[in-house]
């Protein structure tokens, strides 16, 4: 599921009804390096 490349983990968290972040983040692993990336490119126009 991409979700977690558009919304914050703790949102999607709530959302689901997760009572702790480890589980979003267990299950949802995959799309943090995707997010990582999006943020740095971000940074990256916003500094040049």
């Amino acid at each position: 599921m991409r979700i977690t490349v558009l919304v914050p983990a703790n949102v999607v968290q709530q959302r689901l009804g997760h009572k702790k972040i480890e589980l979003t983040l267990g299950i949802y692993a995959h799309a943090l390096p995707a997010m990582q990336q999006d943020a740095a490119a971000k940074l990256a126009a916003m500094l040049h």
